[in-house]
């Protein structure tokens, strides 16, 4: 008997909105505040990863991953791009929280990809 698999999409955005929550707080958190890229970066790229995580719960889309995916590379490179790369800080928080993101975005469009491709198999063609 095969199992049904849960769907874990709803978890994943749930995670990505405490992400983009912890990106809003981490200046502050952590300390580098005082760095204004660094500060800006987490800020603003935080409120982006949070409401398009928020629309993700509401009305599941495959751009929203696509968003959050491209916003999530550009937190990972955003301390040389911005220039706080010496700080110690804001650095990892941009790079580790960029990466989970990465992560939870791609293991979500993963799962879009296999959810629709099942659904074209077993949607029988239209009739002519």
């Amino acid at each position: 008997m095969k199992k049904d698999r849960i769907p874990t999409t709803g978890l994943k955005d749930s995670i990505e909105v405490l992400l983009g929550l912890w990106l809003l707080a981490s200046p502050l958190a952590l300390g580098f505040f005082h760095v204004i890229p660094a500060s800006i970066s987490a800020i603003g790229i935080g409120t982006v990863i949070f409401f398009i995580a928020q629309l993700g719960l509401a009305n599941q889309q495959p751009w929203e991953e696509w968003v959050n995916f491209l916003f999530a590379l550009l937190l990972i490179i955003s301390p040389w791009l911005a220039g706080y790369s010496s700080s110690m800080a804001g650095t990892l928080n941009a790079v580790i929280v960029g990466s989970l993101l990465v992560i939870l975005t791609l293991l979500s469009m993963t799962e879009e990809y296999a959810a629709a491709k099942q659904h074209r198999k077993t949607t029988p063609p239209p009739l002519s």
